[in-house]
């Protein structure tokens, strides 16, 4: 998309979602700004390190921004659900040529950008709670209400999210339930520098954790809008894409890689790529030293 639609984006993401973050860690009783110990950061990393698995990763989307690497493990996903969209849906297009609809989010924009069938749209933010007032949806109510009905209730589905800094309010609201169902999600994380801060990395580091008790990572991607930066000798990428998947779809682990994976493309093709640091898949070591 074009810078001014991510740069508006994420003016309208960040008005909701770092509001929410801070709301979430005064309400844990954080309120000090102390810096993180190095050993506690590098523990936070390696729970995002990222594993190969049977499955082989395909690129869905077009091959700059809204395109994102997922598992070969498609069939059977009875729905995306898509917070964040502004004017690029071509990740919910290709899956709706498999079949698959999507159910899409944003209130930064008026429609979907795209007219098809199976793309369902509503101008809401996603976040920690229900506020109409706000155009506000939790992600649990969200998936209550819009989800295909089968005879068992169930049926997996998929996350594809980026939605600029809320993800972090937006996944600590959530139930295990919910986040069960969905067999791979997608997730751009954001402001990732805030490991760094002691409040950032118990909030933070307590999602990662959450997430590695039920999702592995397979692919991990860092956004070249953002340059590396590094603190206390750890390389930290501040925007990074992360592709997981639900641990019972794997039945073997690998080591991954190679980094960047030949389908990986810069978010910015203006700009130079990005590769990820050597910290964040433990090929070799963790720090920048």
């Amino acid at each position: 998309m074009a810078e001014s639609a991510i740069a508006q984006r994420r003016r309208e993401w960040k008005r909701f979602g770092l509001h929410r973050i801070r709301v979430a860690l005064q309400s844990m009783g954080f309120t000090a700004t102390r810096s993180s110990l190095r050993t506690d950061v590098l523990a936070a990393i390696r729970l995002m390190w990222p594993v190969g698995t049977e499955h082989t990763l395909i690129r869905v989307g077009d091959e700059f921004d809204g395109g994102y690497l997922v598992p070969d493990d498609l069939v059977g996903i009875r729905a995306c659900f898509s917070p964040g969209v502004s004017d690029v849906a071509n990740f919910e297009r290709d899956l709706a040529l498999r079949g698959i609809p999507s159910f899409m989010a944003d209130a930064s924009v008026a429609s979907s950008p795209l007219e098809n069938e199976l793309l369902h749209f509503e101008p809401l933010w996603l976040g920690s709670a229900d506020n109409a007032a706000t155009q506000t949806i939790s992600l649990d109510t969200w998936v209550a209400t819009r989800a295909p009905v089968s005879d068992s209730n169930t049926g997996d589905l998929l996350l594809q999210m980026d939605i600029e800094d809320a993800e972090w309010s937006t996944l600590a609201a959530a139930s295990d339930e919910t986040l069960r169902r969905f067999r791979i999600m997608v997730i751009e994380f954001h402001d990732l520098e805030s490991l760094s801060t002691r409040k950032g990395l118990e909030y933070m580091g307590a999602i990662f954790r959450r997430l590695d008790h039920l999702f592995c990572v397979v692919h991990a991607h860092p956004n070249n809008t953002q340059k590396v930066v590094v603190i206390n000798g750890v390389a930290i990428h501040p925007v990074m894409e992360f592709t997981l998947l639900r641990r019972d779809r794997i039945t073997k682990q690998k080591s991954a890689g190679p980094f960047p994976h030949p389908l990986d493309a810069p978010n910015d093709p203006g700009k130079p790529n990005v590769s990820l640091h050597k910290g964040w898949h433990g090929k070799a070591g963790i720090s920048v030293n």
